[in-house]
């Protein structure tokens, strides 16, 4: 482990995939390509890409005089990971598989209300710790 960071990114997809040979560690493929080791390393990466892409998670805003703006903090950022990929409502049972429910499209309506839910109380949440997060940002303004 020692040596790790010494490797090329591409000796590292080497041994995955000769290790993936010998050893069967990824029980959907026989053999991992390149591009599998990828996609794997960044699915929620690209989950998040795709639903700014589509729009689907609001970071522009319009506002008076400035016109259009950009909103992406880290704050927000770790609110729709919680919400989307790994809080107690995700759309994953464990990190690599979709739970079944997102996959049949008659859920829609009963998911959407639940995602409502989901949103407020996290929302609620944020509100009540804002105090504990505003004095965390001063002090870590201050000491780091």
């Amino acid at each position: 482990m020692a040596h790790l960071p010494y490797f090329t990114w591409q000796e590292v997809q080497a041994r995955i995939i000769q290790i993936q040979k010998e050893h069967q560690i990824c029980i959907h493929k026989r053999e991992l390509s390149e591009l599998d080791i990828y996609h794997r390393i960044l699915r929620f990466k690209n989950y998040t890409v795709a639903m700014i892409n589509k729009s689907l998670l609001p970071i522009r805003f319009q506002l008076p005089f400035l016109g259009e703006v950009v909103f992406y903090t880290r704050g927000l950022k770790y609110n729709f990971e919680l919400i989307f990929l790994w809080g107690p409502g995700s759309l994953f049972q464990n990190e690599w598989s979709l739970k079944s429910e997102y996959k049949r499209a008659g859920n829609r309506l009963e998911l959407a209300e639940k995602l409502s839910t989901r949103i407020l109380w996290i929302g609620i949440t944020n509100l009540l710790l804002c105090p504990v997060i505003l004095i965390w940002q001063i002090l870590y303004a201050f000491f780091s």
